[in-house]
């Protein structure tokens, strides 16, 4: 046998080994994609459900202003009546005639 002969097997075994090396880099790469991905998925529904709950609750604290305005006006409206017209609410309402 010749020195080619002997050369030859170190060669694929070599081949081989670099070959289930890559392959194996190449399987984990593809998990890693795969629970990035996932997470990502996750992360954004999150995200989704946190604006929609600030959507909720900034018209609800856009209610609670025209609210909050609303009766704040009326009483400001009564307390000046009172204080500088000198006006009071009548206790006896009669029925308008007709």
């Amino acid at each position: 046998m010749s020195n080619k002969d002997f050369r030859s097997v170190p060669d694929t075994l070599e081949g081989g080994f670099w070959f289930l090396f890559f392959l194996g880099l190449n399987v984990v790469s593809a998990l890693v994609l795969v629970f990035s991905t996932h997470e990502l998925r996750q992360i954004h529904q999150s995200l989704d459900e946190t604006q929609r709950d600030e959507t909720a609750e900034l018209a609800r604290h856009s209610r609670l202003l025209l609210e909050k305005s609303t009766l704040a006006g009326l009483s400001e409206v009564e307390s000046i009546a009172i204080r500088e017209l000198g006006m009071e609410f009548p206790n006896n309402l009669a029925k308008p005639s007709q």
